[in-house]
């Protein structure tokens, strides 16, 4: 009986140490080549507030550190004469490096140009006058991420807005990603 069960036993080990998957503790983990994320915007231009909510997203080129990135974005902006909605769509470019494993800790910096569609109303003296405009816009942006596959992300970009009268402005958002 004692020696089935060290029979036994030993097949047992035998078979549990061959399909075990080896760990090596000093090797990173696998780099994620996608990311979605969803932000809570705000920020300030030469003449308006703007808060928002924007959606985003970036695949990986290759086995580089660069991705392509796209974000659409929209909200309420205003000033102290003037009110409306926003509407925002941008891409390009961004270099992305993590480290850690578990828990990974991840940096970017890139920039994107796009388009910002707003509009608003005026009101001075009594009279309101409503309006849109189109503005390109170039927005250089940087990021900190913490997180393992959902990833806390904090972001601060400096944009800049063209058309007749152009600006600049600074933006920072808070959000949630994924990384896969």
């Amino acid at each position: 009986m004692m020696t089935r069960l060290l029979a036994a036993l030993a097949v047992l080990t035998v078979a549990t140490t061959a399909s075990a998957d080896v760990y090596d503790a000093t090797e990173a983990p696998a780099q994620k080549d996608r990311y979605l994320g969803v932000t809570t915007t705000g920020g300030a231009s030469d003449s308006f507030l703007r808060l928002g909510i924007s959606a985003d997203g970036g695949h990986r080129i290759g086995s580089s550190v660069w991705f392509i990135h796209a974000q659409a974005a929209t909200g309420v902006s205003g000033s102290l004469f003037a009110r409306g909605r926003f509407t925002a769509l941008r891409g390009g470019l961004e270099a992305r490096r993590c480290a850690g494993y578990d828990t990974q800790v991840c940096v970017l910096a890139g920039a994107d140009a796009g388009v910002m569609h707003d509009t608003f109303e005026v009101t001075t003296q009594g009279n309101t006058m409503s309006g849109s405009s189109n503005m390109p816009m170039i927005v250089p942006r940087a990021s900190v991420e913490i997180g393992s596959t959902v990833r806390v992300r904090a972001i601060v970009e400096a944009a800049v807005y063209g058309g007749p009268d152009p600006e600049t402005g600074v933006n920072v958002a808070l959000g949630l990603g994924y990384a896969f």
